[in-house]
């Protein structure tokens, strides 16, 4: 597949992504997945999606996978952060924060001590009385 062309497919399955339409992203970024496994782009696309849809444990996965591939990426250490901090694992979600923090990365870093600053504070209060978070707003700049 040329260069162009994958990209339209990865932007296109980003848009499902913040537009909410789940099943044809996961569609699009699964079949990514099986022709490019070597690759970084599907399992953090897959990941951000597991996010969005509050599968914290295939997020912690998916980040995984991509971390294998390159373990200095500041975007996996990131939200695999943040999928530790949603299964409430505080310590190991600040140890995934510090080195997004370390990496370089001014846009991983700045999300890494975002979150970084619920996992030691050990809660997520928001006005209202609701503990959650909007990771497609804080991920992605979409509003929730």
């Amino acid at each position: 597949m040329n260069d162009e062309l994958l990209s339209d497919i990865i932007q296109i399955g980003h848009l499902a992504r913040v537009r909410r339409m789940n099943s044809e992203s996961r569609y699009l970024f699964s079949r990514l997945e099986i022709l490019y496994p070597e690759r970084i782009f599907p399992h953090m696309a897959l990941a951000l999606l597991a996010i969005d849809t509050a599968d914290y444990d295939d997020a912690l996965g998916r980040c995984n996978r991509a971390l294998r591939l390159a373990p200095d990426y500041a975007l996996a250490h990131a939200c695999k952060g943040f999928a530790l901090l949603k299964m409430k694992r505080n310590t190991s979600a600040i140890e995934a924060f510090r080195i997004a923090i370390r990496s370089g990365d001014n846009a991983a870093a700045e999300m890494a001590r975002r979150f970084m600053s619920l996992a030691e504070s050990s809660h997520v209060h928001v006005p209202g009385g609701r503990k959650t978070l909007a990771p497609r707003a804080l991920i992605t700049g979409m509003p929730a």
